[in-house]
């Protein structure tokens, strides 16, 4: 076959930057990543004085002249491309040198005029690249205050799910920095917050727990600002920007402060507009989910109002006081000019509004109706939306909302007599069971996922409470009830899909299409994150005329994983805190009085060689770091202790982040970060994997090969790689594309996917398993369940225990299930599920092994390959192996057939 021809390198590149809140770190973090020369924190190594600190998009021979990639001859040492990471994660976003600090400093250009937006940033080194997007990766775990009065040595737990607070300070700002109570300069508008997915990367405000002083509890949880600029210019701040995939909850008002109003996201005008796009996200128990604030500004003597326009797309509202608001809630000053009608357009489409004192207040119908679908106007505009009628009101309501019920006891908002809402797409009155938590709820008679917004496949108009049932049974109806765009115009109004106001997009809600060779926008996935398409319809529904696209944040697929412990994607035999109930049982949700369903395939990650259980290093930071660093980290070292295991490799490379194989890590596609530990322990006979090298490195303190082999720890996943040739496998004039490591010699390294990938999973369009990667096998059964499983009359295999056996090891465990091609009945990959497993939860739990939900001794023959249906070979270098042979046959489907 003729070698293809060669594909540029991009000009242009979207830089991600990960925060993981269970083990990230922000001063290593803010040490280790790539720095700015005119910024003294950021400018060299303080581990490393005499190394040189890499820059955003630099090359490896721009830090590292001996490992430079142009060197035909030093072949064996090259990564080429551009830096396009921050691989070393923080553990806040808003912290002093948390994430978004980083983010404002990095990419601080101290020639710009004052108040210059912070992006695009062009690099200082030779040749024309520029960052022009900035997407913060956020992972599983609580992120929210910390109790105070803790020393600072020991973690705050949550009792609902055993995960420690990650210490963030609400609210985060988006758009600049904040000195005081002043803002000292607006800087960007194009950072976006991607979360891993909304069932467990959960910003919590924390407004209504009492066991934290009320002084420390959070009202609004993001604030977004627009940027000043003149009425003559009329560009809209964060358009190019988005929140997508996470949870916002506990948003309360508090101490009757005028600027706590307890919004999960607060868009404040500064006399601009903003129109940011919030997809795929839930909103829960919040005073309002949503606030678009009028906030204005004078100039020339005159108000001047925000009139915002941001896309509100696939978003579930669920127990709030209301889901969003319109108005003016902060008063301008100088001069004070009371409360402003509403002047927003924001673009309102498939969202779902359940629970909630009222829907919106304030959204005026145009807001709501959709006039123009795929280029073409619709004969009769309609509202996408879903709410229960008359739990709404487009009115705009002249006073604060009922902020604090303590000062103002009605209970409902808005006028005395309102303005009719539009029909909504779907009315909701008399619909129950909505959620997969009714479900689990419903069948078993407690509350065992409380979190779990996603859309149950079917519901009822009876009650959730024991005994109700699902009858008279039908199919959920917001099932591919919503809009969306599909056809690719002219960029410009009239959009491709715009409501009668006129706001409106393209493509897709999010960043433009052609920021990033993976799509970047609120349509790639939904609420659950990678593996689970956005736009996929479950099998079994009649066509709809817009598109198949669900409303709220879930689009429901054929295979539902539930019984996840609260807030989290994790299931144990047994929890290690008291008075919670165990989530040792996995359930699959489908039709009610189903027969012979067949048990989904799975693949496996897990870190055997851990010497504690996955709560202890979850939650138990190590506090032995010498100086310069602090003396409390998240990351390890390679010390041999009881949290870290055992001693690793190369210490010298100074402290990493602790991610077991089996957790997620701050890496995007390619990387196969599970597999790090494997690479490290390959050249030396003698040497134990360690279960914490599943982060990999940019940069080397060595300028030579070690003496065991020409081998730098580098990874050449970060850096951005497209200059090769897709069809033969070879590079085409220098070694683009091969690694320091053997095993990914020639391999193309760009991002793949835009979201966080399961350790064990990947992107294969081709392959029957579309996301499965490492050797397994039918997922279970366990107990004395058989090889299909049935549905009771609450959708769940509830015939069967399927409980996850208590084995004495103390392991995590990943697991990703998926139906294959082959065995669906629409002939497509249904949506990958993951679940991390915990099977013994940790010494506290005792060595029990539940059988059909009682307890009963532990039987000494159980083996972990038996219990979990693992291949004999599950651990060892065959699963290593395969995964390699997957990168080098797919790498031509995936990155050059697909597109």
């Amino acid at each position: 076959m003729a070698p293809r021809p060669q594909e540029p390198e991009r000009v242009d590149f979207v830089f991600h930057v990960y925060v993981d809140p269970l083990f990230g770190d922000d001063d290593h973090a803010f040490e280790l990543n790539p720095g700015n020369p005119n910024d003294l924190d950021l400018a060299t190594f303080r581990a490393w004085p005499t190394v040189q600190r890499p820059r955003p998009l630099d090359r490896r021979g721009d830090f590292n002249p001996s490992n430079n990639p142009e060197v035909l001859a030093n072949a064996a040492f090259a990564i080429s491309g551009f830096l396009q990471h921050a691989p070393y994660s923080f553990r806040t976003l808003s912290g002093a040198h948390g994430a978004l600090e980083y983010v404002y400093r990095v990419f601080d250009d101290p020639n710009a005029p004052a108040g210059s937006p912070l992006l695009p940033y062009t690099s200082t080194r030779q040749g024309l690249r520029r960052v022009t997007h900035v997407v913060i990766q956020c992972m599983p775990g609580l992120y929210g205050p910390r109790n105070p009065n803790l020393p600072i040595t020991e973690p705050e737990i949550d009792p609902r799910t055993g995960l420690p607070w990650n210490g963030e300070k609400f609210p985060i700002e988006l758009g600049g920095r904040w000195v005081g109570n002043s803002q000292e300069q607006l800087i960007d508008d194009r950072v976006s917050i991607q979360g891993t997915s909304a069932l467990d990367t959960i910003f919590d405000g924390r407004g209504s727990d009492t066991t934290l002083p009320l002084s420390w509890r959070s009202s609004d949880i993001f604030r977004v600002h627009g940027l000043p600029r003149p009425a003559s210019n009329a560009i809209t701040s964060h358009g190019q920007a988005f929140i997508d995939g996470v949870t916002i909850r506990g948003a309360r008002s508090l101490n009757q402060n005028l600027n706590e109003h307890g919004a999960g996201i607060h868009i404040v005008g500064n006399g601009s507009k903003v129109g940011i796009s919030v997809t795929n996200c839930f909103f829960i128990d919040n005073v309002a989910g949503i606030v678009l604030d009028a906030f204005g500004l004078s100039e020339n003597g005159a108000p001047r109002w925000g009139q915002h326009e941001p896309q509100l797309v696939n978003n579930t509202f669920f127990g709030n006081q209301l889901g969003i608001w319109c108005g003016q809630l902060t008063l301008d000053t100088p001069p004070a000019q009371g409360v402003h009608a509403n002047v927003h357009s924001p673009l309102v489409i498939n969202n779902l509004f359940f629970g909630n004192v009222s829907a919106f207040e304030g959204i005026r119908n145009n807001d709501l109706l959709v006039g123009r679908v795929d280029d073409a106007v619709l004969p009769t505009p309609t509202d996408f939306n879903a709410w229960s009628v008359g739990g709404a009101s487009t009115g705009y309501q002249p006073l604060d909302p009922n902020w604090d019920p303590a000062t103002n006891p009605q209970v409902s908002i808005g006028l005395a007599a309102p303005p009719v809402p539009p029909a909504p797409r779907v009315n909701l009155a008399g619909v129950a069971n909505l959620f997969v938590r009714d479900a689990l709820f419903g069948a078993t008679g407690a509350d065992v996922s409380p979190h779990d917004l996603r859309l149950s496949p079917f519901v009822s108009t009876a009650p959730t409470m024991p005994p109700g049932n699902m009858s008279p049974l039908m199919r959920n109806p917001l099932l591919g009830m919503g809009v969306s765009a599909a056809n690719v115009i002219v960029p410009g109004p009239p959009w491709a899909l715009s409501n009668v106001s006129g706001t409106g997009f393209d493509l897709a809600p999010g960043l433009p299409p052609d920021v990033e060779e993976a799509p970047i926008h609120g349509w790639d996935f939904d609420c659950e994150g990678f593996g689970n398409s956005r736009l996929q319809a479950r099998s079994g529904g009649s066509p709809v005329p817009y598109g198949a696209v669900d409303i709220g944040a879930d689009q429901c697929g054929d295979l539902i994983l539930a019984g996840y412990a609260d807030s989290t994607r994790l299931v144990a035999a047994c929890l290690p805190w008291n008075g919670q109930p165990s989530h040792d049982r996995l359930y699959y949700l489908d039709q009610p009085g189903a027969t012979s369903r067949p048990r989904p395939d799975s693949s496996f990650v897990f870190d055997l060689l851990t010497p504690v259980a996955w709560y202890a290093n979850a939650s138990a930071p190590p506090a032995i770091l010498p100086a310069p660093f602090a003396s409390l980290t998240y990351y390890t070292a390679g010390v041999s202790n009881s949290v870290r295991g055992p001693n690793w490799l190369f210490p010298d490379l100074g402290p990493f982040p602790r991610n077991l194989a089996c957790d997620f890590s701050p890496h995007l596609l390619w990387d196969p970060h599970s597999f790090w530990n494997q690479h490290f322990s390959a050249f030396i006979v003698g040497f134990a994997t360690d279960p914490f090298a599943s982060n990999p490195y940019y940069h080397s303190p060595w300028p030579n090969p070690f003496a065991f082999g020409p081998h730098f720890p580098d990874n050449a996943a970060l850096f951005h790689n497209r200059d090769r040739d897709p069809g033969t496998g070879f590079p085409l004039f220098v070694p683009h594309g091969d690694a320091t490591w053997p095993f990914f010699r020639r391999q193309q390294t760009w991002v793949d996917q835009s979201h966080i990938n399961p350790p064990g999973s990947a992107f294969f369009p081709s392959a029957d398993d579309q996301f499965l990667v490492s050797p397994g096998g039918q997922f279970g059964p366990f107990g004395p369940c058989g090889t299909t499983y049935s549905t009771g009359p609450w959708g769940l295999n509830d015939a069967c225990p399927d409980v996850v056996p208590a084995l004495q090891v103390d392991i995590g465990l990943r697991a990703n299930l998926e139906v294959p091609r082959s065995r669906s009945s629409t002939n497509v990959n249904s949506n990958m599920q993951t679940v991390l497993i915990l099977p013994n939860g940790g010494a506290a739990c005792g060595l029990l092994l539940r059988s059909g939900g009682a307890a009963a001794p532990r039987s000494s023959g159980l083996s972990l390959a038996g219990s979990l249906n693992l291949p004999i070979e599950f651990g060892s270098e065959v699963e290593f192996e395969r995964f390699l042979w997957l990168l080098n046959v797919s790498s031509g489907t995936a990155r050059g057939g697909a597109r």
